[in-house]
C-alpha cells in the first residue's frame, strides 16, 4: 500500500468539508474512494481536519451553501452558472486574498 501525501490528506479534508463525494475526489485525486472513506469513518486527524475546514466555512456564513442548503448570497454570484461550491470557492479565495494583502 502506498503512502498518500499530506497535500492529498489536506485537499481532501477541504473538498469533504465543502460537500463533495468520495468518489468525486477520489477520482480527482487519483486516490480510491474507499480510502477517502476510511480516513473520515476511523482517523481522528483527519476528522480534525475536516471540522477544521467546516469551522471556517461556518464562521464565515457559507457552510449552509456548500452543504447546498442555502442559495448563495446575492453578492457571491457573480458568474451566473457557477455552482454553490464554485460560489464557495470563490470566496474563500477572496478571503485569502484580503488576508494576505493585510499581512497574515
Amino acid at each position: 500500500m502506498a503512502r498518500i501525501s499530506a497535500e492529498k490528506r489536506e485537499e481532501a479534508a477541504r473538498l469533504l468539508a465543502e460537500g463533495r463525494s468520495a468518489d468525486w475526489i477520489a477520482s480527482r485525486l487519483t486516490i480510491s474512494s474507499a480510502t477517502v472513506r476510511r480516513w473520515r469513518r476511523t482517523d481522528p486527524a483527519f476528522q480534525a481536519l475536516e471540522q477544521q475546514y467546516r469551522n471556517a466555512l461556518y464562521g464565515r456564513g457559507l457552510l449552509a451553501v456548500a452543504e447546498r442548503r442555502l442559495r448563495p448570497p446575492a453578492r457571491l454570484r457573480i458568474k451566473p452558472d457557477a455552482s454553490p461550491l464554485d460560489v464557495v470557492r470563490d470566496a474563500m479565495t477572496e478571503v485569502g486574498r484580503k488576508e494576505a494583502r493585510r499581512g497574515r
